[in-house]
């Protein structure tokens, strides 16, 4: 189980422990106090954050997460923040991960940073330009996670949907990978971009998923009771690898979707792809390559410091800050340029991978190189999870998984609460 940290924790930095170099910001003589709100707890961020930190010294930075613990729900956990932004009593900076933006955008809830996003240079041009909304930017990620369809090179596997997927993981007689990771990826690349388009979701549509998910978990429980249970809480759903490509090329699992959240991640599946030991290909909508903007910053229009709020973005957006994110996260960052080095400077490494085997992932290539690159600045499609619909969706699925519910009664209390969730 993950750490759960309390809210409002008080960030302790030593520039010892976050690998981080003391380079000064751009513009850090707003000195004061930043409250940053997560909605679930995010080491990552917290990593960033200690590189600016560690930059700007006079900052005092407090960070309040959301949800940190199984009790608490998206529902309640934005409820609050909501009633908070109405009073004038918000967070400087809040992570829009697993935030629904629009809403909060309509209501001038957020300040605009168009300008430190045209300033920032090497910016992914498909990254700013899927950032825009109404030709404006309110969010900004600070790196991204790429989601992939990987399998055996010896097995046909069809990804086009997950009722297809199960039906040729059967006719190979494969093992497939974590199920309630599988459950979330398929949910945000076969669900979550028509039911975000539409505004809803059809009856047939949702049964239909919700019956294919069902099917997977036979597959991967069989009748095996003790072990069969679907927990699809907010805290087990988000975007984080699961080393599924290992245990495909080293055949323990036939085939996975699979979140690729770090560099090394992302040049062990090119490497292992290159040797022909499996196959892979990112996950697509209509004729666009997916990813997760991760990290997403925005400025609170109730921040009591948005200059200050301001300064930490415009730090972790430049090419020093991006490479500090690189280094001390191991994230993809949104920076081509220094995403382009990362990989054309990568190095030869060898890992134990437990429950795998050992393996050395050679280094990129500058096909792999320019395939990445050239991915996030043209044909690429933004994934921004609503947590609260993803939630209402999953817990559903949770409800028909478990027994609790029939499928009709299941669709039928999903539907109702999806409805009224646009209604409002």
């Amino acid at each position: 189980m993950k750490k759960i940290f309390a809210l409002f924790l008080m960030l302790v930095l030593a520039l010892s422990g976050s690998g981080c170099s003391d380079h000064s910001p751009a513009a850090n003589d707003e000195a004061g106090k930043l409250n940053i709100y997560m909605l679930n707890d995010n080491q990552n961020v917290r990593d960033a954050i200690a590189c600016y930190a560690a930059a700007a010294p006079d900052v005092e930075i407090d960070i309040e997460v959301g949800v940190p613990d199984y009790d608490t729900t998206v529902s309640d956990a934005l409820k609050k923040l909501n009633t908070r932004l109405l009073s004038g009593n918000g967070p400087d900076i809040i992570l829009m991960d697993d935030i629904q933006s629009e809403s909060y955008m309509q209501s001038g809830q957020l300040l605009e940073l168009t300008d430190i996003v045209e300033e920032a240079e090497n910016l992914a041009s498909g990254i700013a330009e899927n950032s825009k909304y109404n030709g404006k930017v309110y969010t900004i990620p600070l790196s991204v996670t790429l989601m992939a369809n990987i399998s055996r090179a010896d097995a046909s596997v069809d990804f086009s949907s997950l009722g297809k997927f199960n039906e040729s993981i059967k006719a190979e007689h494969a093992v497939i990978g974590s199920f309630d990771r599988q459950a979330a990826l398929w949910y945000r690349t076969q669900i979550e971009p028509e039911l975000l388009w539409r505004r809803g979701i059809s009856e047939e549509k949702l049964k239909t998923f919700y019956q294919d998910l069902y099917e997977q978990m036979d597959m991967i429980y069989g009748n095996d009771e003790e072990s069969r249970f679907a927990s699809f809480q907010q805290i087990n759903l988000q975007a984080l690898s699961g080393l599924a490509a290992p245990h495909v090329f080293f055949k323990k699992i036939g085939a996975a979707k699979e979140y690729i959240d770090t560099l090394s991640y992302l040049q062990m599946l090119c490497s292992m792809g290159n040797e022909g030991g499996l196959d892979f290909s990112f996950c697509r909508w209509e004729d666009k390559t997916m990813y997760i903007p991760m990290n997403r910053m925005a400025i609170s229009s109730k921040s009591q410091n948005p200059e200050g709020a301001a300064a930490l973005i415009k730090y972790l957006l430049s090419e020093k800050g991006q490479q500090q994110i690189a280094e001390s996260t191991g994230c993809i960052p949104v920076n081509s340029k220094v995403l382009r080095s990362a990989m054309e400077n990568s190095e030869e490494w060898e890992n134990v991978i437990g429950g795998a085997g050992s393996y050395k992932a050679k280094p990129f290539t500058e096909k792999d190189v320019n395939q990445i690159c050239n991915m996030l600045n043209e044909n690429s499609y933004s994934v921004t999870t609503d947590g609260i619909l993803m939630e209402i969706i999953m817990l559903g699925a949770q409800d028909y998984l478990n027994g609790a519910l029939s499928l009709d009664a299941a669709t039928a209390q999903t539907r109702k609460k999806v409805g009224i969730y646009f209604a409002e």
